[in-house]
C-alpha cells in the first residue's frame, strides 16, 4: 500500500510539475503533515481536491480545459482507494452544480472517462455514485434525466460481487443446457458475434492464454443473434463451449449489458461476478494471480 501510495501522488503531480506552477497550474490542497499513510492522505485529498478550483470561472473549462481534464482525469485515479469515494465525488459536484456550464461538463467528463465502453480507465462501479447524483439533482429536468436513469439500469445489471444472469443456451451438439448448470470452478462468458473482428482478435488472445485454457475453466462462446445457421457454421476452439440462444432472452429481455461485442465476463463456481466487461489479459492475469492454484492444463 505504501508504494502504491507512492506512485499514485508522484503520478498525479507529474503532469503538473512538467506545465509549472502558476496561475494556469491545478492548485492542489494543502495535506497536513500530521497524515503520513497513503490511505489517509488519498481520503483527505479526494475530499479537498477541488477546494481551491473556481467553479464560476467558465475559463477554466474553456481557456484551460486540458488542465482541467488532466485534474479530473488524476482524480479519479485517487478514488479507488478511498473507503468512501462518494464524498469526493459530492463535493466536486456540489462545486459544478453552482454552474450549470460547469455542471454540464463535468457530467461529460463522468461519462467519457467512466462509462465509455472505450475509455481506458472505464470503470463502472465509480460511475454509480456520479449517476446517482445526476439523477437527484435539480440541475437536470425529466426529460434529461432519461439518459442517467437507462446508464444506471445498465450498470446495475451483473455488478461485480453479484450472480450473474442464468439463461438457456443450446450448444453445438444440439442440447439444451444453463448457465447455472455448468460444473466448473470458473466460467468464462464470451458474447461475440462469428466474423466480428473484435471478437477474432479476443479469440486469438484466449488461446495463447494458457490460464484459460486449464482445467476449472470454461469458456462459454454465446452467439445473442437470430442467425443460427451462422453460427451453427462457426468453428470455436476446442476447449471453448459454443453456445446458442435460441429463445433469444439475452438481449430480448436485456438480461446482460451487451454495449459492444465481444464482451466478456469472469464468474466463480457459484456464478458470481469476478471481472465484469473485462479484457482477455485482464481475465488471464486474475486468473494467474488470484485465484487458487488450477488444475494442469487440458
Amino acid at each position: 500500500m505504501k508504494a502504491l501510495g507512492r506512485i499514485l501522488f508522484s503520478s498525479v503531480s507529474l503532469f503538473f510539475f512538467l506545465i509549472g506552477a502558476g496561475a494556469q497550474s491545478f492548485v492542489f490542497p494543502d495535506i497536513p503533515s500530521s497524515l503520513t499513510e497513503p490511505q489517509e492522505r488519498a481520503e483527505y485529498l479526494s475530499y479537498h481536491y477541488w477546494d481551491n478550483f473556481d467553479f464560476s470561472d467558465e475559463t477554466n473549462i474553456k481557456d484551460r480545459n486540458i488542465i482541467t481534464e488532466q485534474a479530473f482525469s488524476d482524480f479519479l485515479s485517487i478514488l479507488p482507494i478511498t473507503s468512501c469515494p462518494e464524498e469526493g465525488i459530492s463535493r466536486l459536484l456540489d462545486g459544478a452544480s453552482a454552474d450549470s456550464s460547469m455542471f454540464a461538463y463535468f457530467r461529460g467528463l463522468s461519462e467519457k472517462y467512466l462509462y465509455d465502453y472505450e475509455s481506458p480507465v472505464r470503470n463502472e462501479e465509480l460511475y454509480i455514485p456520479f449517476i446517482n447524483y445526476f439523477l437527484a439533482s435539480d440541475k437536470l429536468d425529466d426529460a434529461s434525466k432519461l439518459l442517467p436513469e437507462y446508464q444506471l439500469r445498465t450498470v446495475m445489471k451483473n455488478r461485480v460481487g453479484t450472480i450473474a444472469a442464468d439463461f438457456e443456451y443450446e450448444s453445438s451438439d444440439g442440447k439444451s443446457s444453463r448457465l447455472s448448470k455448468l460444473k466448473s470452478d470458473y466460467v468464462v462468458l464470451f458474447f461475440n458475434n462469428p466474423g466480428c473482428h473484435d471478437c477474432e482478435q479476443a479469440e486469438e488472445a484466449m488461446c495463447s492464454s494458457s490460464a484459460l485454457q486449464r482445467g476449472g475453466v470454461t469458456v462459454l462462446a454465446i452467439y445473442t443473434g437470430d442467425d443460427r445457421a451462422l453460427w451453427a457454421a462457426s468453428d470455436y476452439p476446442a476447449f471453448m463451449v459454443s453456445a446458442y440462444d435460441k429463445k433469444q432472452v439475452i438481449i430480448g429481455e436485456g438480461l446482460y449489458d451487451l454495449k459492444h461485442f465481444p464482451t466478456l465476463y469472469l464468474l466463480d463456481k457459484n456464478r458470481k461476478v469476478i471481472l465484469k466487461d473485462a479484457s482477455v489479459g485482464a481475465i488471464d492475469s486474475w486468473l494467474r494471480e488470484v485465484a487458487q492454484p488450477l488444475p494442469k492444463a487440458r
